[in-house]
């Protein structure tokens, strides 16, 4: 009956060390290797932004972009030449979305 005792003990022991992370340096698991850090993915070509509008002009060249903004108390949409890369055009919520118009500048 003891060495039964003993052995049971020696079992649940081994299971609550192994559930709280006292294991032998032996039986520690092998050490994986680091994962590369990706770097942040560019912006999709075209209109974001959640606080400010940001137009992303994919190409080389330099575009046109119709920008629609709120309609309120003289301001009107309006067209803005734009170049590669992204370019800030105003804080949301006054501008609501640009896209290219098919037209260089």
């Amino acid at each position: 009956m003891r060495k039964a005792f003993s052995a049971a003990f020696a079992t649940v022991g081994a299971a609550v060390a192994l559930a709280v992370g006292l294991t032998a340096p032996a039986a520690a698991a092998p050490a994986r290797a680091q994962a590369p850090v990706q770097e942040a993915a560019p912006a999709a070509c075209g209109s974001f932004g959640v606080f400010s509008l940001y137009y992303n002009h994919c190409g080389t060249t330099r575009v046109v972009i119709w920008v629609d903004q709120i309609n309120v108390g003289g301001y009107r949409d309006f067209e803005m030449c734009v170049g590669p890369g992204e370019t800030l055009i105003g804080p949301r919520p006054q501008y609501i979305d640009a896209w290219y118009n098919g037209k260089l500048c």
